[in-house]
């Protein structure tokens, strides 16, 4: 009978001391720059949300606030009405840039879409609403 409450209580130290382990290690990761479990976000745009842009050519600069596996990032452009479809990804020298451009919009609604890996391995995507003005 001694023997069982002895090995009760060892026991439960074992799990408890597990558990601060756990809990240690979690926050000391968490403080550690450049978590690996950020997710890839955009933190700028060009042209901003909400904006409005004249019709001719129209530049996409997506800053993001990690690197990006560029080969699988993809970028569409979404009208209000009529088919998306994809913009070709121009050369960046920043990981952390998508760039690209369209020309011709027809004025009205519009959303450039984006879908990035980013190095956690977790897929992001999301857009950016703009319009473009009436000539």
């Amino acid at each position: 009978m001694i023997f069982m409450r002895i090995g009760a209580h060892f026991g439960r130290r074992a799990i408890h001391r597990a558990r601060r382990a756990a809990v240690l290690l979690a926050l000391l990761t968490s403080l550690l720059p450049g978590a690996t479990w950020a997710h890839a976000l955009v933190v700028a745009s060009t042209p901003k949300a909400n904006s409005e842009v004249d019709g001719g050519e129209v530049a996409f600069d997506l800053q993001f606030n990690s690197r990006l596996d560029q080969k699988r990032a993809r970028l569409r452009l979404v009208p209000t009405e009529g088919e998306p479809r994809e913009v070709p990804l121009a050369a960046s020298d920043d990981p952390a840039h998508l760039r690209g451009s369209a020309a011709a919009l027809a004025p009205g609604a519009w959303r450039i879409e984006w879908y990035v890996l980013s190095p956690d391995g977790h897929v992001t995507r999301g857009y950016v609403p703009f319009k473009v003005r009436s000539p």
